[in-house]
């Protein structure tokens, strides 16, 4: 039961504190001070907005607990609480600052006026309902009572100098949302701070650049950068996507190895550093992951609070790094391969960047490479049929030659040479002693004068039969029959004729 009467209503948009302030202007003709201290209260906590304190001048005036805790705001040591969410200092303050005349010459006499909860937003500048800019108020950043810095004749003076305003969409958002109104799924599952700190990061940086600090731009500016930050965030993960592309477009940092606080400037270094004690929400995340897919970072770097597990990207720097090839032979190396631009310069050669899947492979076949001089040993066959199939193209080198016949500093994937091996596999094995009907590929080559790629290309490609002996392994396990292969031979001199 209220142990205070007459009562008036608590409104909920205003706040605790302001209601406070009514009643003990009605009830004591002073500040509410006064009040709390008739009603026993401890003053600093009610002030500061202890739920205990909310709780008790709550069952003391007779108002709903529940609403009056949600037009407080709790201060902590470091940081505040509003509505059960974290926000950081400065972002929203129930002491009076900015007010709207036309609200409060609405109100009536001054025992009326309300201190609106939307005026505590720091970025917050104009009134919607009235299209007028807030007044603001010097040195008030102590007070919690309109009427200890505003008179009626301040009220109407100021109603006589106000600006038009016209609310932006995100004003209209924070009121709704203030409201209780239903909500954008996506916009829903974060704090208040979380939507319009992000928003305005990425308006300031998209409208001033990089290296904007927001403490240099105005009141006005620093709406104006919520407003166009909001529009891109509103819509959604694709929405934040396509501001970061946008920021990235814009960043005069081309190269590779600029990194991302050179790319992405105070936004990237606000989610560093700045917003450690309050978080930031699912901007980090998605530009992180942004990062990682535009800019090569290494696995064990770290990235905005966390340890990069796993790289995503290479530069020609790091790939040449990984595979022990210096910067410009591997940059003609990748030209040759399709992979680079053929006569990139150094500066164009900085900004290509290869996902790590495309150059896996490459990377496993760097690592287990087998020199031309080992290939012989490798595939079972002579050093003459080894130059014969990398002449005529059967097997080829990981990078290519550098000219014609060169087999300089040559070497070959292990997979292309195993996967040459494997076809000799599929040939069927030969039982028992098959006497000499049965030759291999450099005696029948020998005897019927063909070349070994020749016989070897009409083996793979099923035109004649060949087997394969067990006690033997690579190509000098292959063998064919000898009238096969004069067969073979036979019929591609009348198709030649």
């Amino acid at each position: 039961m209220a142990v205070i009467s007459p009562n008036s209503p608590y409104e909920a948009s205003e706040t605790a504190l302001s209601y406070a302030a009514r009643l003990s202007f009605v009830h004591t003709g002073m500040t509410i001070r006064r009040l709390l201290e008739d009603l026993d209260l401890g003053r600093d906590r009610f002030l500061t907005g202890k739920p205990e304190a909310i709780e008790s001048f709550a069952a003391d005036v007779g108002a709903d607990p529940l609403q009056l805790s949600r037009g407080t705001v709790e201060l902590l040591s470091r940081y505040g609480r509003f509505r059960g969410e974290d926000i950081s200092t400065g972002f929203i303050s129930t002491k009076v600052r900015k007010f709207c005349p036309q609200c409060l010459m609405e109100d009536g006499a001054r025992e009326a006026w309300k201190h609106r909860l939307l005026w505590c937003f720091q970025h917050v500048d104009g009134c919607a309902v009235h299209g007028v800019r807030l007044a603001e108020l010097a040195g008030s950043e102590k007070v919690c009572d309109l009427r200890e810095v505003i008179e009626g004749r301040t009220a109407l003076e100021a109603l006589n100098t106000t600006e038009p305003f016209s609310a932006p969409d995100w004003q209209t958002w924070l009121s709704a949302r203030l409201e209780g109104a239903a909500d954008d799924p996506w916009l829903a599952d974060h704090t208040i701070e979380q939507v319009v700190a992000a928003s305005e990061m990425i308006g300031a940086v998209l409208g001033h650049g990089q290296q904007i600090r927001l403490r240099s731009l105005s009141r006005q500016e620093r709406s104006d950068a919520v407003e166009r930050g909001f529009s891109y965030y509103r819509e959604g993960q694709g929405g934040v996507m396509a501001a970061l592309d946008e920021i990235q477009a814009r960043s005069s940092a081309r190269a590779v190895q600029a990194g991302p606080l050179a790319v992405y400037g105070r936004l990237y270094d606000w989610l560093e550093g700045g917003a450690k004690l309050i978080d930031p929400g699912p901007i980090r995340p998605l530009l992180r992951d942004r990062i990682l897919s535009h800019i090569p970072m290494a696995k064990g770097e770290r990235l905005l609070g966390e340890e990069v597990t796993e790289r995503r990207l290479h530069s020609v720097v790091s790939l040449g790094e990984t595979l022990g090839i210096h910067r410009k032979r591997l940059t003609r190396l990748l030209a040759k391969l399709g992979l680079a631009p053929e006569g990139a310069s150094d500066a164009e050669t900085g900004l290509l960047t290869f996902p790590v899947g495309e150059v896996e492979e490459l990377q496993k076949d760097v690592a287990h490479a087998i020199p031309y001089e080992e290939v012989a040993n490798h595939l079972g066959a002579s050093i003459r049929q080894v130059q014969m199939l990398y002449g005529a193209g059967m097997i080829m080198p990981l990078f290519p030659p550098a000219g014609a016949g060169s087999v300089r500093r040559l070497v070959f994937a292990r997979r292309h040479l195993d996967a040459f091996l494997n076809q000799v596999s599929r040939a069927d094995v030969l039982d028992g002693d098959v006497g000499d009907d049965f030759v291999s590929i450099a005696v029948a080559c020998q005897r019927i004068g063909m070349m070994t790629p020749d016989l070897v290309d009409a083996v793979f490609t099923g035109r004649i039969q060949g087997w394969r002996d067990p006690s033997l392994s690579g190509l000098a396990a292959l063998k064919v029959r000898l009238d096969d292969v004069r067969s073979l031979k036979a019929a591609t001199e009348i198709r030649a004729a």
